[in-house]
């Protein structure tokens, strides 16, 4: 009788992140923000199993990489090991749980003020200036001025 062997392979579980990636250096800076008004308002909510802080760091980091979608970032959040990493070992965010805890109206000056501390402390390091500032001006002609304009009576062109 003969005894099959298998030969095993340690495969490491450790996720291990560039000190100089942006994404690395985003969360550390992120690491340093008060998170007490978050915390506070995300206490009357129905709970996610991922903490709010590192929702915050995924939602933060993925509007950097140019991603808003709530599927492309569970997207992110299962393919990517920069954001797996993020995750903290906490389960895989599903596009709902992102959505909602975005959009929720009871987070929104929490998040307004975490946005604040993260560009005090950028401005603090001196990694932004704010000598010029952009406004954009763009004019878009909706549906309703024509509408308005045909109940008044007058004629559209």
């Amino acid at each position: 009788m003969e005894k099959s062997q298998q030969l095993k392979f340690r495969m490491p579980t450790e996720i291990r992140i560039s000190k100089h990636n942006a994404l690395y250096q985003t969360s550390i800076q992120l690491e340093g923000l008060d998170y007490t008004k978050l915390y506070r308002a995300y206490s009357g909510i129905r709970k996610s199993q991922i903490e709010p802080r590192v929702l915050f760091k995924v939602l933060v980091c993925a509007y950097m990489k140019g991603v808003y979608s709530s599927r492309k970032i569970e997207e992110l959040c299962r393919e990517n090991l920069v954001f797996r990493w993020l995750l903290e070992d906490q389960k895989t965010p599903d596009h709902c749980t992102i959505a909602r805890f975005r959009s929720n109206s009871n987070l929104q000056e929490a998040f307004e003020d975490l946005f604040f501390q993260y560009v005090k402390k950028l401005e603090d390091k001196g990694y932004t200036e704010h000598s010029e500032v952009f406004v954009d001006g763009t004019k878009i002609e909706s549906k309703s001025v024509y509408i308005r304009m045909a109940k008044a009576g007058q004629q559209t062109a």
